[in-house]
């Protein structure tokens, strides 16, 4: 019924990013054919309001042709210890589908406190739930081709703080560390070395 969804961070009462959101939401609803009104309708502001003013929220708001829907839920962060490179040149995720099986079905051979890292023609993009930066020791840089432009990585690379970059698997040795981010997710928050990244045990 809903087809494309958005997840918006709420913290310590304040709703993160929602202008980045809003125009995510639009492009998407323009793009899949719908009437982008729809979103403009959805009062954002005033749902992040409905939770308790300390702590980290998580916003999750399904929409589509047949209107909308939300949930609120209280964010827990969890430890990156373990992240595997996953090499399918398939994969496709320019939107926050709902139906996102492609890629959480590798989650589900996966230990609490680990990730994949998606390959796709040679390059890296994102993780399941997140887009990537990594340090090369002077700076942060950003795969140039993620499977899903995140807002929080849109406003890094608007701000100047981080470099869309072709990243390449084998360039991996030329960085010093690794963070996830999304919209619930600051750098640092998910971190492990770089030369600790592995391959998938579970694939040939």
């Amino acid at each position: 019924m809903y087809p494309v969804f958005e997840t918006i961070r709420i913290e310590n009462g304040q709703a993160m990013r929602l202008e980045w959101h809003r125009q995510r939401m639009q492009r998407s609803a323009l793009t899949m054919g719908f009437e982008a009104e729809l979103v403009g309708a959805i009062p954002l502001q005033e749902l992040s309001k409905q939770v308790a003013d300390t702590g980290r929220w998580k916003l999750r708001v399904d929409y589509g042709p047949a209107g909308w829907t939300y949930r609120l839920s209280p964010y827990r962060l969890q430890p990156l210890h373990r992240l595997f490179v996953v090499n399918d040149d398939s994969l496709q995720y320019p939107f926050k589908f709902s139906d996102r099986s492609s890629l959480e079905k590798f989650n589900t051979r996966l230990s609490e406190g680990s990730d994949v890292l998606f390959v796709r023609d040679g390059l890296l993009t994102d993780t399941v739930y997140a887009n990537v930066l990594l340090w090369d020791g002077s700076r942060w840089h950003t795969p140039a081709t993620p499977l899903l432009e995140g807002t929080h990585r849109a406003q890094l690379l608007a701000q100047g703080k981080v470099q869309a970059s072709a990243i390449r698997l084998q360039d991996l040795e030329h960085f010093e560390r690794i963070t996830l981010i999304s919209a619930m997710l600051d750098p640092g928050e998910r971190e492990m070395p770089a030369g600790r990244i592995e391959k998938a045990p579970f694939l040939p």
